[in-house]
């Protein structure tokens, strides 16, 4: 069972967030919280490069906390990617080309969607293996 939403500290005691935060995007497209402190302003642009979805202020304000996990819960799973005939959706893990639809082993899945949100852009073998 994976969860709907990980909200985490900027400040870990045996990782850094942004390494979590990396690991998490391998597993699982949830939304991701991270509670920033005020000597955490520097961890805001890694953590959100590293696929965080969005970044809040510690100590939590807890009706702004929760009207953020709500926004997030309602909107659910993002639009589907869409790059000429292939269709992508995240949330059902389910691929479409020209319409029918193509059944991918986990990997494969996530080599397209990089691929695919980097469609136009030159991507290195380095970057897929981070990535991917």
């Amino acid at each position: 069972m994976h969860p709907e939403i990980v909200l985490l500290s900027a400040q870990l005691p045996d990782i850094d967030a942004v390494t979590l935060i990396t690991a998490l995007r391998r597993m699982l497209t949830v939304p991701i919280i991270v509670g920033i402190g005020p000597s955490d302003a520097e961890i805001t642009v890694h953590a959100l490069q590293a696929g965080a979805t969005a970044c809040v202020a510690r100590p939590y304000r807890n009706d702004e906390l929760l009207r953020l996990i709500t926004s997030l819960s309602r909107s659910g799973a993002p639009e589907p990617l869409r790059v000429g005939d292939v269709e992508l959706d995240e949330a059902a893990h389910h691929v479409r080309v020209c319409g029918k639809d193509v059944h991918l082993p986990l990997q494969e899945f996530k080599l397209l969607r990089y691929l695919m949100v980097n469609a136009g852009r030159l991507v290195t073998m380095d970057a897929i293996a981070r990535n991917v």
